[in-house]
């Protein structure tokens, strides 16, 4: 009779699937004339990435007139049908004061949170779905208005916000370089910030996408051959820190640095003309 074995179970050799991480980041950002909302356009899981949009527009054109812009991180399914509600509401005929307007799409982000993502959430990491948004809202009635979300929590941001799995390296950024300024400015700090999270976070990458709304017709998308041309100068930045560090401790420059076109004309500035008329609409 052979001797019985120490174990009636023996588990498998093989190491399990890792769990799908929400691998993306979108900002929100208060301008000093409007809202910027900027988000990478890598999707995908551990394996596999899709380059595709994440941010979801609409523009009120009843009484009174208002843009809605909505960022969503996690379950790619669930991020397109509720950001499509969420507009649906704020979009409806109905005149709402500025609180009325809030709790309307708090109610309809809880209500869609309970019924479509609660009841999966004792199921496996892999087949739970989840998600968070950053919303930007602008109305005459409402003002400015930006929230984030994180599963039925709704919290308002006075100046800027960050979620996906680059949101921390974001608000690092963002609390070195952020104030109020025009949107002008401001989606050029988004395009930076989005760059560098683009290098320092895995899942994070591909193209960058910034909606600016500041009260022009319909919602203005910065085109993607400028935002590429804006990072195209950022990669001279480490250089222009290094230069005023070495002045600030009375270093002389190495002329090595400059090798080529001078460092103001590879860093460009200000804005070209038809930036500024991408962003004005």
């Amino acid at each position: 009779m052979l001797p019985k074995p120490p174990y009636n179970h023996i588990p498998p050799n093989h190491a399990r699937l890792h769990a799908r991480k929400g691998m993306t980041i979108v900002i929100g950002m208060i301008a000093e004339d409007g809202i910027v909302i900027a988000a990478d356009r890598e999707e995908g899981t551990e394996h596999l990435k899709n380059d595709t949009g994440k941010i979801y527009g609409a523009f009120r054109g009843t009484e009174p007139h208002g843009w809605i812009s909505i960022g969503g991180a996690g379950s790619g399914p669930e991020c397109d049908e509720i950001s499509a509600l969420l507009a649906n509401r704020f979009c409806s005929q109905e005149e709402r004061t500025s609180d009325e307007m809030r709790a309307a799409l708090t109610v309809e982000h809880r209500s869609y949170y309970q019924n479509i993502v609660l009841p999966f959430a004792s199921a496996t990491q892999i087949g739970c779905p989840d998600y968070s948004l950053v919303v930007g809202c602008l109305t005459g009635q409402t003002g400015k208005y930006l929230f984030s979300t994180s599963k039925l929590a709704v919290n308002t941001a006075n100046d800027y916000d960050a979620i996906g799995i680059g949101a921390q390296v974001a608000n690092i950024w963002l609390t070195r370089l952020y104030e109020r300024m025009p949107t002008i400015a401001a989606a050029k700090l988004a395009a930076y910030v989005i760059y560098q999270v683009k290098n320092s976070v895995t899942g994070c990458g591909l193209g960058t996408d910034i909606v600016v709304m500041n009260g022009r017709p319909f919602l203005p998308r910065v085109p993607s051959n400028v935002i590429r041309k804006w990072e195209d100068s950022f990669r001279y930045f480490p250089i222009l820190e290094r230069t005023i560090f070495s002045y600030c401790v009375g270093l002389k420059p190495s002329p090595t640095q400059y090798k080529g076109r001078p460092l103001r004309s590879r860093v460009g500035w200000l804005p070209q003309p038809t930036e500024r008329s991408a962003l004005n609409g």
